[in-house]
């Protein structure tokens, strides 16, 4: 039973990834759709995105707080305020 529990763990585990890359690539394609850059392709939007993320200065998280990356669309938008 070992077996089929750790089985069962790493099939859960490698749809959780998934999910989470489907997820980012839909915030990438929101992202795209309110800037109008349809012409874009998603990569090159995730390259800007991430472009952007390393010219703001980083900043060590609390211990224990959060640590995944910040909403894509989101962090775009605060860039115009």
């Amino acid at each position: 039973m070992d077996e089929d529990s750790n089985t069962q763990a790493v099939k859960k585990a490698k749809a959780q990834h998934l999910l989470r890359q489907l997820q980012l690539r839909l915030q990438y394609a929101k992202l795209k759709v309110d800037r109008g850059w349809q012409k874009q392709q998603i990569n090159e939007v995730e390259n800007l995105y991430f472009r952007q993320q390393k010219d703001v200065a980083v900043v060590s998280p609390p211990p224990g707080s959060d640590t995944s990356l910040p909403d894509p669309v989101d962090s775009w938008l605060n860039l115009d305020s």
